[in-house]
């Protein structure tokens, strides 16, 4: 139970949130390692100057695509940071590239910076529609089941953490056959960016695994509460009946001459018994 008396299976389901904010970052940074061996088999340094500074730009962009503030169209403001925050990324991975292969002087990843934010958008904005499609898409969907409900948002976390872990299962043998026995990692450099694309695969899959898991658990957990509330064996708690559908109701008794008890109203319920919205309070 939760401090103010609602289940807890009916509390915003944060953890799977943050789960699935770490699985699109670390699934997108690994399916630009992949696409960065694919292009150069022998480097798999790559992963150091491409996967950190992607698995970075990607967390704050997965963050931004949940920022509840819309537009007059009703998108989310988010989703337009998406091409500022794709050049940032180039101008951070092509900026260290040239810190890395060069002397390390700031004058090297400033220039690098420049050049991969500017001429680099031959690359980064292909980059971005790609992204888009393979992670956008997916996320889009997600929030427009998100509005239907707890039950619709629990959903799309479902979805967005299936589709990270997939993808990232995938960048994972993908980049090692693009490389081939003949580009093993060669070098303490190679050997660690082969060591991060490990790290941000596996990262990936356990947290997309784990909070499609966990979302899908809670919906069972909490279909399973509102039957035993409809068949009266949780005491404090009933399903009533109203024009809009069924409500789920927690009673609270009041010690008064002339009110028996004070009904709160909880969710609304569709027709399955599935919580949709938060319901207001009544007295």
């Amino acid at each position: 139970m939760s401090s103010a008396g609602i289940p807890v299976v009916f509390s915003a389901p944060r953890s799977i949130r943050l789960l699935n904010v770490v699985a699109v970052a670390t699934s997108i940074a690994a399916c630009t390692i992949a696409a960065g061996v694919a292009v150069s088999p022998a480097d798999w340094s790559c992963a150091i100057y491409v996967g950190l500074p992607t698995v970075f730009v990607a967390y704050v962009w997965a963050l931004c695509l949940r920022w509840q503030k819309e537009t007059g169209s009703g998108r989310r403001w988010g989703w337009f940071l998406s091409v500022p925050l794709a050049a940032m990324n180039a101008a951070m991975a092509c900026g260290t590239m040239f810190a890395l292969q060069g002397d390390a002087s700031p004058e090297a990843f400033g220039g690098g910076a420049i050049l991969g934010a500017t001429f680099g958008v031959i690359v980064w904005l292909p980059a971005m529609f790609l992204v888009l499609a393979l992670f956008g898409l997916p996320i889009a969907h997600a929030q427009k089941l998100a509005r239907r409900g707890l039950t619709g948002e629990e959903r799309g976390e479902r979805i967005i953490g299936l589709v990270a872990a997939l993808l990232a299962a995938l960048a994972l043998p993908f980049a090692w056959l693009c490389a081939g026995t003949t580009h093993m990692p060669n070098g303490p450099t190679a050997w660690m960016g082969a060591a991060l694309m490990h790290v941000f695969s596996f990262v990936a899959i356990g947290c997309g695994v784990v909070a499609a898991l966990r979302a899908a658990t809670r919906e069972r957990r909490r279909e399973r509460f509102v039957a035993r509330v409809e068949a009266l064996e949780e005491p404090g708690y009933r399903v009533e009946p109203t024009p809009a559908g069924k409500v789920l109701v927690r009673v609270a008794p009041v010690a008064t001459y002339r009110v028996s008890d004070r009904a709160e109203e909880l969710f609304e319920l569709d027709d399955a018994g599935r919580a949709t919205y938060r319901a207001s309070t009544l007295s």
